[in-house]
């Protein structure tokens, strides 16, 4: 899913429209939440602009110092790969 998480339909309406009625975003795992490091940056933004909470179910994320930013960001990039590998493996070629 290459939709960024303020334009999916449920999730969305969460980031967009009520931001009051909660103190974090909990998710499964970084790579399900976000596919582009560029989203997860503006994600993280958004968090310190609202005052919310990131966190993963089966991945540690640390956003409160620069070293931690920079390991959820490589954790990211790692995603991507993945999910750029996998659209190359389930290619057929004829």
């Amino acid at each position: 899913m290459k939709v960024p998480p303020w334009k999916r339909p449920e999730l969305g309406d969460w980031i967009n429209n009520r931001a009051p009625e909660f103190d974090q975003i909990l998710f499964w795992k970084l790579d399900r939440f976000v596919r582009r490091i560029s989203d997860l940056h503006l994600m993280i933004e958004w968090c310190r602009e609202y005052d919310k909470v990131l966190a993963a179910d089966k991945d540690p994320i640390d956003l409160d110092s620069t070293y931690g930013e920079m390991m959820v960001t490589m954790i990211a990039g790692m995603a991507r790969i993945k999910a750029a590998n996998t659209g190359v493996r389930l290619k057929v070629v004829p």
